[in-house]
């Protein structure tokens, strides 16, 4: 990482925490995570020097996880009973809808079967998937 980079990541981090901290006074809910994400888009939207690692994503993936597994109680284990039906109806609606919605309009604009799917990976005429990711 040379000193360029090392600056970036400086004044990213600085952009973030105070993106985060302008939408807690504004009582945005998971004020530092959308205030960090849309000021530090923005900043690199008009200046393309933000920086953050790639490697940075192992470690920001262990906290998060290590945050989110440390609030599991018990409780929150017996209450999984109650919502895993309709959890599991409400994927079965999405995907019967998504076919009756590919067997309908795909004769009229010439999409694949695919392409109606959510997290498909088959790009539609403008190759833009049709889930992010």
């Amino acid at each position: 990482m040379n000193s360029t980079n090392i600056i970036n990541l400086i004044l990213t981090i600085i952009i973030a925490i105070l993106g985060g901290y302008l939408a807690d006074k504004k009582k945005v809910p998971a004020a530092y995570m959308l205030g960090a994400l849309f000021l530090v888009a923005i900043f690199n939207v008009l200046f393309n020097r933000a920086f953050f690692p790639t490697y940075f994503k192992f470690i920001t993936q262990i906290a998060t996880g290590t945050f989110i597994g440390s609030k599991f109680r018990s409780e929150d284990i017996k209450m999984l009973k109650k919502v895993i039906i309709p959890g599991m109806t409400m994927v079965v609606f999405i995907i019967s809808l998504n076919n009756n919605h590919a067997h309908v309009v795909r004769p009229v604009d010439g999409y694949s079967f695919p392409s109606f799917h959510p997290y498909s990976r088959e790009r539609g005429r403008n190759g833009c998937s049709s889930a992010a990711g």
